[in-house]
C-alpha cells in the first residue's frame, strides 16, 4: 500500500453533537504495547494490518532500526541537521534521515512519498521490486528522503500550545524542499537531480520547481495537482471515490452485500469501545473510515477483500470480531490520537488550498452529486461518510490564523514560463479516488501552452501509476539524456 493514503484517512474531526441514545457497545480484544506500535507503524507506512493463521499481525512494517538493516548494504544512509524554520539557520535544528545508491552513469532522483504523515518507508519496499521492472537497466538512481517529523527524520513536536503550533508550520512543503536542497548539496554539490513526486510528494515537487528550478534536470508528478477552487477539489475527488467503489464491488461484488449490510447496521448508536479515543468509542461509520484509504492502490485489493468478506456470517448476520478487528487495526490508528494528527491540519491550514471536509461542505457536495447524477453520497463509504452522519466540523479554530504558504497554481505557471528548458510531467489516473482527472484541468488548462508542461492520463491506473506505468520512468530517462546527464562514479 502506497503511503500516500495517510492524506486521505487522516480525517481529524470535532463532534458538533452526537445523538444521546443508548449506544450498543462491542468490545474489541486489546492489543499489546508492541502490537499497537507495530500496527501505527503500519498504517503510517501505507500498509493493510491483517492477521495471519496463527493470529500474528502481519504485512506491517517494523520499527526504524530494523527497517535500516533492510536497506541493502551498498547503499547510503546519512542523516544530515537543518534548521526547523528554513528562513532561520542559526535556529532550533532537526535531523532528516536519507537513503540510497547512485549507480555509475545513471540519473540521481529524490522520491518524495505521499502524505503529508507518513514515511518513504514502504515506497522503499516497492521499488526495490518495481523498478527493476520499469527501469530494467537502472537509469534512474533513486534517492530517498525520510519527511521531516517522519520515518526516521525527527518527528513532529508534539503538544497543542500556541508555541508547537507556530513550529509545526515549518513541516510542509517548503521545509521538505529546504531539506531536499541540503541533501543535494551534499551527495552532489552543484549538480541537479529529478524531483519525483507522489500524492502529496507531487505537491512537493511543484514547490521545488517554484522554489529551485535551477536544482532540477526535471520535475516529475504523480497523483497531484494544483487548485485554486479548493471547494470543486474536494467534490470531484468525492465523485471519484463513488467511481472507484463501484469499480471495486466489480472486482468482489460479494463484497457489495457486506456493505448493504454495515451502512444498514452502522448506526449512530453502534459502537466498538475504544479506550484510546476521548469518548472511548467508535461509532457508526467511524468503525470502518479505513475502507476508503485502500481504495485506490489496487495491489490491496486483495487483501481488503479477506477482511471485507470476514465481516458477514453466512447467516446474514455481522461479525462483529472481524468488524472489531479491522477497526482496531486499520481505523483506530488513523484518529486524532494519532501523533501526527496536528501536523496533519496545519498543513492542510497552511501549506495547500485544501478546504476541510466538514459537514457544511460533505452536505454541500451530497446536495449537488445528487441533483447532477442522481446519487446519494451518504450511500457509499467516502471521505464524506462519518462527517454527514454525525454533522461532524473538524476543529481547525486553533489554526486558522497562522501566516500561509500556499502554492498557487500561477505561482507555479509563472516557474515554466520562466524555466523553459526544465521540464515538468504531470500523470493522473482514471481509478483515482483522491485526485481524479477532473481536478487536473485548472492546472493544464493553464500550463499546456508551454512546451516544458506534459501530461498524460492513464486508463488503466489509479493512485499508483507512479510506479507501475513505464511512460513515467521512461520521461524520465528521457529528461536525462537530453538534459544534463553526468556521470557520478565517484558519488558517495
Amino acid at each position: 500500500m502506497k503511503t500516500i493514503i495517510l492524506v486521505t484517512i487522516l480525517v481529524m474531526v470535532t463532534a458538533c453533537g452526537k445523538k444521546n441514545t443508548d449506544s450498543s457497545i462491542h468490545s474489541a480484544q486489546p492489543l499489546t504495547q508492541s502490537e499497537k506500535l507495530t500496527v501505527k507503524q503500519c498504517v503510517l507506512n501505507g500498509q493493510i494490518a491483517v492477521r495471519n493463521d496463527q493470529d500474528e499481525i502481519v504485512k506491517c512494517a517494523d520499527s526504524c532500526a530494523q527497517f535500516k538493516k533492510k536497506i541493502p548494504s551498498d547503499w547510503f544512509q546519512k542523516t544530515i541537521e537543518v534548521p526547523e524554520d528554513p528562513e532561520n539557520q542559526a535556529g532550533r535544528k532537526i535531523k532528516i534521515f536519507y537513503y540510497g545508491k547512485i549507480n555509475p552513469g545513471s540519473t540521481p532522483a529524490i522520491f518524495f512519498n505521499g502524505g503529508p504523515a507518513a514515511s518513504s518507508h514502504s515506497s522503499f519496499s516497492l521499488f526495490l521490486k518495481e523498478q527493476k521492472v520499469v527501469d530494467s537497466k537502472g537509469k534512474i538512481s533513486l534517492i530517498y528522503i525520510d519527511q521531516r517529523g517522519n520515518g526516521c527524520s525527527s518527528f513532529y513536536p508534539q503538544g497543542s500550545d500556541s508555541e508547537t503550533i507556530e513550529r509545526l508550520r515549518h513541516y510542509g512543503s517548503t521545509g521538505i524542499v529546504a531539506d531536499a536542497e541540503a541533501v543535494r548539496r551534499e551527495l552532489l554539490g552543484t549538480k541537479p537531480w529529478i524531483s519525483f513526486g507522489q500524492s502529496y510528494g507531487g505537491f512537493i515537487s511543484h514547490r521545488y520547481y517554484k522554489n529551485f528550478p535551477q536544482s532540477l534536470i526535471a520535475g516529475v508528478s504523480h497523483g497531484n495537482t494544483l487548485n485554486n477552487n479548493g471547494f470543486s477539489r474536494i467534490k470531484e475527488r468525492i465523485r471519484s471515490q463513488i467511481k472507484v467503489m463501484d469499480a471495486y464491488f466489480t472486482t468482489y461484488p460479494g463484497d457489495l452485500k457486506v456493505f448493504m449490510a454495515l451502512k444498514r447496521e452502522l448506526k449512530e448508536n453502534v459502537c466498538i469501545a475504544d479506550p484510546e479515543k476521548i469518548n472511548g468509542k467508535h461509532c457508526g461509520s467511524e468503525i470502518i473510515d479505513g475502507v476508503m484509504g485502500w481504495l485506490g492502490f489496487h495491489d490491496e485489493w486483495p487483501d481488503l477483500h479477506s477482511q471485507i468478506e470476514k465481516m458477514l456470517n453466512l447467516d446474514g448476520s455481522l461479525n462483529w470480531s472481524a468488524i472489531t478487528d479491522f477497526d482496531v487495526m486499520n481505523t483506530r490508528y488513523t484518529n486524532p490520537n494519532n501523533r501526527s494528527s496536528i501536523a496533519f491540519h496545519i498543513l492542510e491550514v497552511v501549506d495547500r488550498n485544501v478546504p476541510p471536509e466538514n459537514y457544511p461542505n460533505c452536505a454541500k457536495i451530497r446536495s449537488e452529486i445528487l441533483q447532477e447524477q442522481g446519487l446519494d453520497i451518504s450511500d457509499y463509504n467516502t471521505e464524506c461518510s462519518t462527517t454527514l452522519q454525525f454533522k461532524y466540523s473538524p476543529g481547525l479554530s486553533l489554526y486558522q490564523d497562522l501566516k500561509k504558504d500556499l502554492l498557487l497554481t500561477e505561482d507555479f505557471v509563472s516557474a515554466l514560463k520562466e524555466n523553459p528548458s526544465i521540464p515538468f510531467f504531470v500523470y493522473s489516473g482514471e481509478l483515482d479516488p483522491y485526485l481524479p482527472k477532473e481536478n487536473f484541468v485548472e492546472e493544464v488548462t493553464q500550463s499546456n501552452v508551454f512546451p516544458n508542461f506534459h501530461y498524460h492520463h492513464f486508463m488503466f491506473s489509479g493512485h499508483d501509476g507512479f510506479y507501475s506505468e513505464q511512460k513515467v520512468w521512461q520521461d524520465m530517462i528521457d529528461s536525462s539524456i537530453k538534459g544534463q546527464l553526468f556521470d557520478l562514479a565517484d558519488s558517495p
